[in-house]
């Protein structure tokens, strides 16, 4: 979720730009306060707004200095529409979709358009792969990934490319073919965000085909659950807290999972860790507003999640029957299908 003052910032300069257009609207700086104000909408999270401002300044200045950059963000923007990455809740699949299609052909149009721009067109072209991974295409968005870094092995987006190309293939569970690309990625761009990440990751899967870690309960929030009893069941473990937004959106999917697979044996867990504020009570609170009816522990001065490789949450964990973790990434990824393969 976006910082209080941050959204204010972007507010004051569309409030600016929309005053200054009133004001001087012959003024030779009107593209670029036009350009500012679109880019400024899109950042506060108004995209449609940004897109039409966007679009306004393109019809108006087509050969301004900013117009390739404007056209780019035309695109970001209806492709945000559908992600919505500063909402609570992020709009359903079905609903996305559609602004999914319009942007991938945005991005292709600009990258076509700006063919000449390496930096224009390189970064459409970066943008239109991950649209195909939203898209759940990860086979086509993998070789998209994969043709750039042919093409620029070395080039200013590099990194991210390689970071993607490891998480797709953590998704589609090749594992030892993602951590060797996040070796290649901490090897080759030292000191990035990308090979800091690929590095938290690669301790996610170093996970799988381990025996289970320990789990160390404090205490036990709504229900007690003896861990001494999950020999010879298959368990799903997930991380979060109330602070985390994507949490307060995943925990009901996961509780519907329960639901549905505990007749057939699951064993779910919730540990969750004291921080930014939480408590018990609170805790207590947002599992009565949820409805969550499987076992919440508060995790014993961090102990289990740091056993886990925790670095991002939600965070699940699979363990097998015979007591192997056998999957392990973010529970946003939790499907009943993937657990139902364990179950058989």
């Amino acid at each position: 979720m976006m910082k209080e003052f941050e959204i204010e910032r972007y507010e004051d300069v569309v409030a600016g730009a929309k005053d200054f257009e009133g004001k001087f609207p012959a003024s030779p700086k009107l593209p670029q306060v036009l350009y500012i104000s679109g880019r400024a909408s899109i950042g506060k999270g108004d995209f449609a707004q940004g897109v039409s401002t966007l679009q306004r300044m393109l019809a108006k200045y087509p050969e301004d200095e900013n117009a390739p950059f404007a056209d780019f963000y035309v695109a970001q923007g209806i492709y945000l529409q559908g992600y919505q990455p500063f909402s609570l809740y992020k709009i359903e699949f079905q609903e996305a979709l559609p602004h999914y299609e319009k942007a991938m052909e945005a991005f292709h149009a600009v990258e076509k358009k700006y063919a000449g721009d390496p930096e224009v067109s390189t970064r459409a072209s970066l943008m239109a792969a991950q649209v195909l991974y939203d898209m759940r295409k990860p086979e086509e968005a993998l070789a998209a990934f994969r043709a750039y870094l042919d093409k620029e092995p070395h080039g200013q987006y590099a990194d991210q490319a390689m970071f993607q190309v490891g998480a797709i293939l953590a998704e589609t569970e090749r594992n030892d073919e993602a951590k060797q690309a996040y070796l290649k990625l901490a090897k080759e761009f030292p000191g990035t965000l990308s090979a800091g990440t690929a590095q938290e990751r690669l301790a996610e899967l170093n996970l799988i085909g381990q025996r289970m870690p320990p789990i160390e309960i404090a205490g036990w929030v709504n229900r007690e659950l003896d861990v001494s009893s999950l020999k010879g069941k298959v368990v799903v473990i997930t991380f979060w807290n109330i602070s985390c937004l994507h949490c307060q959106h995943e925990m009901p999917k996961i509780e519907a999972l329960y639901r549905n697979l505990a007749p057939r044996g699951l064993v779910m867990i919730g540990i969750t860790h004291h921080s930014n504020g939480q408590n018990n009570q609170l805790v207590s609170n947002f599992i009565h507003e949820k409805g969550l009816t499987f076992p919440i522990g508060v995790d014993s001065n961090g102990v289990t999640t740091a056993s886990y490789a925790v670095s991002r949450i939600p965070a699940t964990a699979i363990i097998d029957r015979r007591g192997f973790v056998r999957w392990r990434n973010s529970g946003a990824l939790l499907t009943q299908a993937l657990i139902e393969s364990y179950l058989k």
